[in-house]
Order: structure tokens, then sequence, then C-alpha cells
């Protein structure tokens, strides 16, 4: 249905308060956006739609650069003294020698690889190196290994490389084991400390978008709101897992050019006929 004068006039307020660009420019996020809205028959939702984007995080290059700096900042001097060497890795399957499979992960690696960022770290000298490959002489209760990411989501990824990790290093110790991300979900967090004791340190914290923000009563309404809008966008969405975001993870994120799954679908998921506002990934 064709949008009435005021949600368009929403859609422009929630653009003008997010500093979204209404020129369209490359990827036409206006006209996408409202094209998403206009399959929403019911004006109620269209509404709860513009009111949830206004927690919608679209991180910038520069961001994530200063953010993943802040990490270090936000631990504590009892870790760094706890170890006598700290190993960075990325977070990546590669550094087991036996994948290819690039992560995003890899660019902040290797960022703070280049940068001259350490000096601020003198009063720890010799305390950090670098490395792309993970190998036995790392694994010791004094030594740690510190993990780059650029955002924790669901927890998953860093499960199965710390699995993965362990597999090769049964001796391995989580407590030695902590992840880098200058974004990350909170429900992410708690389930790989509660369930492995896995430590993730971040700059900002991201909370579920509905459950975490409406009051107790409300929330399986709006829910149920989310799911009526992503039948109207794909039955495809329910059936491959993915309603309100990989392990319903009810994500309000964008980085960069990569929309995580974790994000409800209303904002990334394409069909055939109509392209999402934030696509998964795009070109930059």
């Amino acid at each position: 249905m064709a949008l009435t004068i005021d949600i368009i006039n929403n859609v422009r307020g929630l653009f003008k308060y997010k500093h979204w660009d209404l020129s369209n420019g490359e990827g036409k996020l206006f006209d996408n956006f409202c094209k998403r809205l206009e399959i929403i028959p019911n004006l109620e939702d269209q509404k709860f739609i513009i009111e949830l984007s206004r927690d919608f995080l679209c991180v910038e290059m520069v961001n994530v650069y200063e953010n993943i700096q802040s990490v270090f900042f936000n631990i504590s001097e009892d870790i760094y003294n706890r170890y006598d060497k700290i190993t960075i890795l990325p977070l990546s399957e590669s550094i087991c020698g036996n994948s290819q499979k690039t992560k995003s992960g890899q660019a902040y690696f290797y960022f703070l690889k280049s940068s001259d960022f350490f000096t601020w770290f003198d009063y720890f000298p010799n305390k950090f190196q670098f490395s792309d490959i993970i190998n036995i002489n790392y694994i010791h209760p004094k030594k740690a290994l510190f993990l780059i990411d650029d955002y924790v989501g669901s927890g998953e990824t860093v499960k199965d490389i710390f699995l993965k990790v362990k597999s090769l290093y049964p001796t391995i110790d989580p407590n030695n084991f902590y992840v880098l991300a200058p974004y990350a979900q909170e429900a992410g967090i708690k389930y790989l400390k509660s369930e492995y004791n896995i430590t993730v340190f971040t700059e900002v914290l991201r909370n579920k978008g509905i459950t975490d923000n409406y009051k107790k009563e409300l929330v399986p309404l709006y829910v149920h709101k989310m799911e009526n809008i992503e039948d109207l966008i794909s039955p495809k969405i329910k059936q491959g897992g993915l309603s309100l975001g990989f392990k319903r993870g009810e994500a309000l994120i964008r980085l960069l050019n990569k929309t995580p799954n974790n994000t409800f679908p209303f904002y990334w998921f394409d069909t055939s006929t109509l392209q999402s506002p934030f696509p998964r990934r795009i070109k930059l």
C-alpha cells in the first residue's frame, strides 16, 4: 500500500535523527526503506518499525578503528599483569592453518598490527606479539590469546573457533582466551561466559531491540508484530531459522558494508522483487 504523507514525514524525521542520507546516493536507502514499509498494510505496524529504527546503529569505518583501540583501554591492568605474553590474532578459522575463509576481524587485526597504537602500552614492555597462526607456544597459563573481531552477535562464531582451537590444543584454558570486539550483543557475551567461560571485551554493548526495550508485558505483542511483518517479506525468513535475526538476536546494527544476520531481517533480507534498505553485503 502507498505510504501516507504522515508516514513519509516520519521516515524523513527518522533519517534526519539518524543522520542518514536522504539524497539516496548508492544503495537508495530512503527509497528502499519506504518500499519495504509499503508491504506493511497496518499503519501502526509501520510506525512500530520507524520507532524501532531509531535505535538502529550504522557504524562507519572511522568508528570501528577508534573503538577497537578503545577496547584495549577497557581491560583492567590486572589482566595485563596476569600474563607474561599476550598474542593478538584475528578471530578467524584461518588461525588454525586449515582454512582460507576470511573474516572481517582480520581487517582490524591488520590495522592494529600496522599501526603505532601499542606505543601507548610501553609500560608493558614486550608484552604483545601478533600472529596469523596459533601454535603450541601460545598455550600456557602465563600466556593469553586476544582474538580480534569487529562484532560479536550470537557468540556462535566465537564458540566454533574456540572449539576448533581446543581440538588442536586440549590443554587451552578458556580463562586465557579473550575476544576483543568494538561492538557486541549483550546476549552473545552472556552466552559465551556462561557456556564456555570466554570473556568478551567491547566498547559498544548492544541489547535486544524488542525484548530489552519494551515493557515485559508488551514484548509478546511486538514480537508477534515483527513476525507478521517477516511473513509479508518472505516465508523463507522463518524457514531459514532467521526470524528476529539469527538465534532470535533482535539486533539493530550494520557495520561498514555488512549487516549481520543477527539483525532483524526487515532491514537486510532481500527478495527477488524487493531490495532491503541494509543488504547483508554491498560493495563499498
